[in-house]
C-alpha cells in the first residue's frame, strides 16, 4: 500500500509543482506594480513602484508644468534613503537622508545659484549636533549646536561680509547666559547676559571698542 501511495503522489507532483510556481509568479506580479498619480487637470503628479499597495523604491514627483521637483525612495510606504528636491527651475534645492519615515543623518540645502545654504545632521527627524548656514556669497552666516531639535550651546552670527555680529549661549532654543554683540566693524558693542531671549542684569556698552557705560535690565 505504501509503495502505491508514493507513486501516486510522485505523479501528482508533475502537475502540482508547475502550477504552484505559476501561482507564485502570478501573485508576485500582482503584488508589484507601477503606479502614477495625477493632478485634477490630468497632468502627471508622481510615478513610481508599489509593493502590496505601498510605495516601494524610487518615486518621482512633478509640478503642474511637468518639471521634476523631487526624487524619493521608499520602503514599505515609508521614506528610506536619499531624497533630492528641486526648485521650479530644476536646480537642486536640497539633499536629505531618511530612515523609516524620518530625516536621519546628513542634509544639505542650496540657493538657486547652486551655492550651499545650510548643512547639518538629523537624528530621529530633529536637528542634532553642529549646523552651518551660509550667505549666498559663500561666507558663513551662523553656526552652532543643536540638541533635540533646538539650538543649545554657543552660536556665532556673521554679516555677508564675514564680520562677526553676535556670540550667544543658547539653552534649548532660547538665548540664556553670556552674549557679546559687535558693531559693523566687528568691534565689541555690548556685553551681558540673556534670560529667555531677553537682556538681563548689567550690560556693558562700548563705542569703537572702548567701554563707555553700563545699562541694567
Amino acid at each position: 500500500m505504501t509503495k502505491v501511495c508514493c507513486k501516486k503522489l510522485s505523479g501528482m507532483n508533475k502537475y502540482f509543482l508547475p502550477l504552484l510556481t505559476l501561482c507564485i509568479i502570478a501573485c508576485s506580479v500582482y503584488a508589484q506594480c507601477e503606479k502614477e498619480e495625477f493632478y485634477a487637470n490630468g497632468k502627471l503628479k508622481a510615478k513610481g513602484s508599489c509593493l502590496n499597495g505601498l510605495k516601494e523604491g524610487r518615486w518621482e514627483y512633478f509640478d503642474l508644468k511637468g518639471t521634476l521637483i523631487a526624487e524619493e525612495h521608499y520602503t514599505a510606504g515609508l521614506l528610506n534613503g536619499t531624497a533630492v528636491y528641486y526648485d521650479e527651475k530644476g536646480n537642486i534645492a536640497s539633499k536629505e537622508n531618511w530612515k523609516n519615515g524620518m530625516q536621519e543623518d546628513s542634509a544639505f540645502y542650496y540657493y538657486p545659484n547652486g551655492a550651499l545654504k545650510r548643512k547639518g545632521v538629523y537624528r530621529n527627524g530633529l536637528y542634532e549636533g553642529m549646523w552651518y548656514t551660509y550667505h549666498e556669497n559663500g561666507k558663513i552666516k551662523n553656526f552652532g549646536n543643536y540638541q533635540l531639535g533646538d539650538p543649545h550651546g554657543l552660536w556665532c552670527f556673521y554679516s555677508p561680509k564675514g564680520i562677526i555680529e553676535m556670540k550667544a549661549l543658547y539653552v534649548y532654543g532660547k538665548k540664556k547666559g553670556p552674549a557679546t554683540l559687535y558693531d559693523k566693524k566687528g568691534r565689541v558693542w555690548q556685553q551681558g547676559d540673556f534670560l529667555d531671549d531677553k537682556k538681563s542684569g548689567v550690560w556693558k556698552i562700548y563705542k569703537n571698542g572702548k567701554f563707555k557705560y553700563e545699562e541694567k535690565y
